[in-house]
Formats: structure tokens, C-alpha cells, sequence
């Protein structure tokens, strides 16, 4: 308190937080934590407990893309979907396919493409 300062509060987030005010990169999804929106030019991240092929769409599946996730070494399988070029309100649809049983979760999961602004 006599040095008004927070004392357990890193530097190296100080500095990339609060000095040079960075944006993440990515917006994480996961299937317990499945986030509404992703603001346009963030990467959706999507954080599967198991390798799995990714099956989405920005357009309603009028364009199919896949990607297959891959291996954090943290028990973690990710899968990037962009949202560069999209417009606001865009809906990036998706769902997977485990690689090991080589079932699909049988689920369209949706975010929203929101203004960065």
C-alpha cells in the first residue's frame, strides 16, 4: 500500500495489456464455454478434448470448408477459423468429426461475426 502500487501484478502483462493495449489474436470456443460472438478479423479458436476434422461455413453451407484440429500437447486439439473479409451479423456455422471414432457430433454449433469497433 505505501508504494500505491499492486505488487503481484507481472510485467510482461503490464506492458502487453495495459501500456501497448494488445487485442488477442483469437476468440476461444469450447463445448462448455461457447462464446456468442467473434469480432471481425479474430481468429475463432475452436478447443476440442480430442483430434477431430472441423466441417464450417461463414455462409449458411453455401461454402463448406474443413480443417483438420491440431495437437496442443496440452490434451487440447484447436481449430482456427478466420472471419477476415467477413461482413458483421455473418454467422460462421459449424460442427466435427472425431478422427478416432470417425462419428460427427450430430450438432451445427453458430457464432456471430461482430464489428471490432
Amino acid at each position: 500500500l505505501a508504494d500505491g502500487k499492486v505488487f503481484d501484478r507481472p510485467p510482461q502483462t503490464v506492458r502487453r495489456y495495459l501500456r501497448e493495449k494488445l487485442v488477442p489474436r483469437c476468440r476461444p470456443w469450447r463445448p462448455d464455454w461457447r462464446t456468442p460472438s467473434v469480432p471481425i478479423g479474430r481468429v475463432l479458436r475452436l478447443d476440442l478434448r480430442e483430434p477431430a476434422l472441423v466441417h464450417w461455413s461463414p455462409d449458411g453451407w453455401e461454402t463448406i470448408h474443413d480443417v483438420a484440429t491440431r495437437d496442443t500437447g496440452l490434451g487440447i486439439h484447436t481449430a482456427d477459423l478466420p472471419t477476415d473479409g467477413l461482413a458483421p451479423e455473418s454467422v460462421l456455422t459449424f460442427t466435427w468429426k472425431s478422427i478416432a471414432g470417425g462419428e460427427w457430433i450430430g450438432v451445427d454449433h453458430t457464432v456471430t461475426v461482430v464489428d471490432a469497433s
